[in-house]
């Protein structure tokens, strides 16, 4: 049996095996954890949730708490531009979730969240 003819079948049997283990394994499972939002999002939730005075104002306005700003924040969308990060040790990020908009300041040790707005409601709360 030639070289060609030895891969072709291992190269067949290959795309078999995966395609059985997509189709049968992990054909309901979420396999999205590596990528950047997922990473950013897991990294918020491990870490300890502070507030600002604003924030606390417009959580308590808007009647929110926050295992509830939490649980937006596992289905929210990262919009990432370039430049709006404040340094290298603390990143800040704008996230949105069914007119919930969110802007947490990742650091080290913490994560804060800066500002939380509805896109019907508005609070007046000092900044």
């Amino acid at each position: 049996m030639t070289f060609r003819k030895r891969l072709m079948y291992y190269l067949i049997g290959f795309g078999l095996g995966l395609f059985m283990v997509f189709a049968f394994i992990l054909r309901d499972k979420k396999i999205d954890f590596w990528t950047p939002s997922e990473m950013i999002k897991s990294r918020l939730a491990e870490k300890p949730f502070l507030t600002t005075p604003h924030s606390a104002c417009q959580m308590k306005c808007l009647k929110l708490y926050p295992a509830f700003v939490m649980m937006k924040v596992k289905d929210a969308k990262i919009e990432f531009k370039p430049g709006e990060q404040i340094s290298e040790q603390c990143k800040t990020y704008k996230m949105e979730h069914n007119g919930t908009f969110m802007i947490f300041k990742i650091c080290p040790n913490d994560a804060t969240l800066e500002d939380i707005h509805l896109a019907k409601d508005s609070c007046n709360c000092p900044n």
